[in-house]
């Protein structure tokens, strides 16, 4: 076996059998994967705050029609004030 060869299957044992090109296109696939995770956590994290946001409005709202006052549910009274 020839010196390139060598070291070619060298390489290849390195990478788990995968030739340079795999392990590329599986880097490049690993990274969208870890992008496409985090893109999806903000969303869903954003979409937590909405539905907060949302039920602060409604409960506050529904809380100044009775003559007693209710303390948020949520404990995010001074937090969300502005909502």
């Amino acid at each position: 076996m020839g010196f390139l060869a060598q070291l070619q299957n060298e390489a290849a044992v390195d990478n788990g059998g995968m030739t340079a090109s795999e392990t590329a296109r599986l880097r490049t696939l690993e990274d969208e994967n870890r992008r496409l995770k985090k893109l999806l956590a903000e969303q869903l994290l954003d979409a937590d705050l909405h539905n907060v946001r949302f039920w602060h409005r409604i409960i506050f709202a529904a809380a100044s029609l009775l003559p007693i006052h209710l303390p948020c549910p949520f404990g995010v009274d001074q937090a969300l004030a502005g909502y």
